[in-house]
């Protein structure tokens, strides 16, 4: 995937449990809406009905991968290993996920240079990330 104006996207890549990857959510899949840790929404659902991207910094999250549990005929069941998205906050990300350590986060130098000022003060005060 590709910008208009040759430059890559920043798409997320299939995790590997127990990596982490920060994210914005305008290159995630459209199915992409709420945190797994709190189960609030990452977007906001419009007047129109549509969902929509919060403004920078809400747009940030932290992809990682699990498996996730599901109950089938009374029994607690594993799923597939799959990309789940945290708000960009560690009291979001180390309840499902204890090992998580900020510096642990990778920041690709294809989103790099799509994050804004309002998205780097944040990252440092929360994770003390510099970008």
């Amino acid at each position: 995937m590709s910008a208009t104006d040759g430059t890559a996207l920043p798409s997320p890549p299939k995790m590997q449990e127990g990596a982490f990857q920060l994210g914005l959510l305008q290159y995630c899949h459209s199915s992409v809406k709420k945190c797994y840790d709190c189960g609030k929404l990452l977007k906001i659902k419009g007047r129109d009905g549509q969902w929509h991207i919060p403004p920078a910094p809400n747009d940030l999250v932290i992809i990682s991968a699990m498996r996730r549990s599901y109950w089938q005929n009374g029994e607690q069941k594993q799923g597939q290993l799959g990309n789940v998205y945290f708000h960009c906050h560690d009291e979001c990300v180390r309840p499902m996920q204890p090992a998580f350590l900020p510096f642990l986060v990778v920041i690709t130098s294809c989103l790099q240079q799509h994050l804004l000022q309002a998205h780097r003060q944040p990252l440092t005060q929360e994770f003390q990330i510099e970008v």
